[in-house]
Protein backbone atom coordinates (compact mmCIF):
# COMPACT_ATOMS: atom_id res chain seq x y z
CA UNK A 1 0.00 0.00 0.00
CA UNK A 2 1.47 3.33 -1.00
CA UNK A 3 1.03 6.36 1.15
CA UNK A 4 -0.73 9.35 -0.50
CA UNK A 5 1.90 11.70 0.94
CA UNK A 6 4.67 9.76 -0.83
CA UNK A 7 2.73 9.88 -4.10
CA UNK A 8 2.31 13.65 -3.71
CA UNK A 9 6.04 14.05 -3.01
CA UNK A 10 6.98 12.07 -6.13
CA UNK A 11 5.07 14.55 -8.27
CA UNK A 12 6.60 17.52 -6.45
CA UNK A 13 10.19 16.24 -6.44
CA UNK A 14 11.52 19.35 -8.13
CA UNK A 15 10.02 21.55 -5.40
CA UNK A 16 11.93 19.87 -2.55
CA UNK A 17 15.14 21.69 -1.64
CA UNK A 18 18.03 19.43 -0.67
CA UNK A 19 21.28 21.07 0.33
CA UNK A 20 24.44 20.35 2.33
CA UNK A 21 24.79 21.80 5.82
CA UNK A 22 27.34 21.79 8.62
CA UNK A 23 30.38 19.57 8.23
CA UNK A 24 29.43 18.43 4.74
CA UNK A 25 29.01 22.01 3.57
CA UNK A 26 32.35 23.04 5.05
CA UNK A 27 34.13 20.04 3.51
CA UNK A 28 32.52 20.66 0.14
CA UNK A 29 33.61 24.31 0.18
CA UNK A 30 37.14 23.26 1.16
CA UNK A 31 37.44 20.56 -1.52
CA UNK A 32 36.19 22.80 -4.31
CA UNK A 33 38.47 25.72 -3.42
CA UNK A 34 41.40 24.06 -1.70
CA UNK A 35 43.93 26.64 -2.92
CA UNK A 36 42.03 29.58 -1.40
CA UNK A 37 43.02 30.72 2.09
CA UNK A 38 39.37 31.50 2.88
CA UNK A 39 38.44 27.83 2.46
CA UNK A 40 41.20 26.67 4.81
CA UNK A 41 40.27 29.37 7.30
CA UNK A 42 36.58 28.44 7.27
CA UNK A 43 37.36 24.75 7.82
CA UNK A 44 39.84 25.55 10.61
CA UNK A 45 37.35 27.84 12.40
CA UNK A 46 34.58 25.25 12.06
CA UNK A 47 36.81 22.54 13.58
CA UNK A 48 37.87 24.87 16.39
CA UNK A 49 34.23 25.79 17.04
CA UNK A 50 33.23 22.13 17.27
CA UNK A 51 36.06 21.43 19.73
CA UNK A 52 34.91 24.36 21.85
CA UNK A 53 31.33 23.08 21.81
CA UNK A 54 32.52 19.61 22.83
CA UNK A 55 34.47 21.08 25.74
CA UNK A 56 31.35 23.00 26.83
CA UNK A 57 29.31 19.78 26.39
CA UNK A 58 26.90 21.31 23.87
CA UNK A 59 25.97 17.97 22.34
CA UNK A 60 22.94 19.21 20.42
CA UNK A 61 25.08 21.73 18.50
CA UNK A 62 27.61 19.00 17.74
CA UNK A 63 24.94 16.60 16.54
CA UNK A 64 23.29 19.17 14.29
CA UNK A 65 26.68 20.09 12.77
CA UNK A 66 26.91 16.54 11.42
CA UNK A 67 23.47 16.49 9.74
CA UNK A 68 24.93 16.19 6.23
CA UNK A 69 22.04 17.14 3.95
CA UNK A 70 18.76 18.86 4.75
CA UNK A 71 15.59 18.39 2.70
CA UNK A 72 12.81 20.97 2.97
CA UNK A 73 9.50 21.46 1.23
CA UNK A 74 8.39 25.10 0.92
CA UNK A 75 4.71 24.51 1.73
CA UNK A 76 4.17 21.08 3.27
CA UNK A 77 4.96 20.88 6.95
CA UNK A 78 7.49 22.72 9.03
CA UNK A 79 9.95 19.88 9.62
CA UNK A 80 13.06 19.13 7.61
CA UNK A 81 14.53 15.76 6.73
CA UNK A 82 18.23 15.15 7.28
CA UNK A 83 20.75 12.47 6.42
CA UNK A 84 24.25 11.83 5.12
CA UNK A 85 22.97 11.35 1.56
CA UNK A 86 20.45 13.27 -0.52
CA UNK A 87 18.19 10.22 -0.73
CA UNK A 88 18.22 9.67 3.02
CA UNK A 89 17.32 13.32 3.62
CA UNK A 90 14.40 13.04 1.16
CA UNK A 91 13.15 9.81 2.82
CA UNK A 92 13.41 11.42 6.26
CA UNK A 93 11.38 14.39 5.03
CA UNK A 94 8.75 12.00 3.64
CA UNK A 95 8.63 10.20 7.01
CA UNK A 96 8.03 13.50 8.83
CA UNK A 97 5.28 14.50 6.40
CA UNK A 98 3.57 11.09 6.67
CA UNK A 99 3.56 11.32 10.47
CA UNK A 100 2.15 14.84 10.31
CA UNK A 101 -0.60 13.70 7.91
CA UNK A 102 -1.52 10.79 10.21
CA UNK A 103 -1.61 13.09 13.23
CA UNK A 104 -4.02 15.40 11.40
CA UNK A 105 -6.25 12.42 10.58
CA UNK A 106 -6.27 11.20 14.18
CA UNK A 107 -7.04 14.70 15.44
CA UNK A 108 -9.92 14.93 12.95
CA UNK A 109 -11.31 11.59 14.19
CA UNK A 110 -11.05 12.58 17.85
CA UNK A 111 -12.77 15.90 17.18
CA UNK A 112 -15.56 13.99 15.43
CA UNK A 113 -16.03 11.76 18.46
CA UNK A 114 -16.20 14.71 20.86
CA UNK A 115 -19.07 16.38 19.01
CA UNK A 116 -22.54 14.96 19.92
Amino acid sequence: MTDPVLERLKGEGSVIDIYAVGALSDLSFFVHSIDRPAARRKLRYAAKGMLDRARRREWRALRSYFNGYLAEHPTLGSRAGHGWTRGRAARDLARHLILEERLKEVTRLIDGLKKP
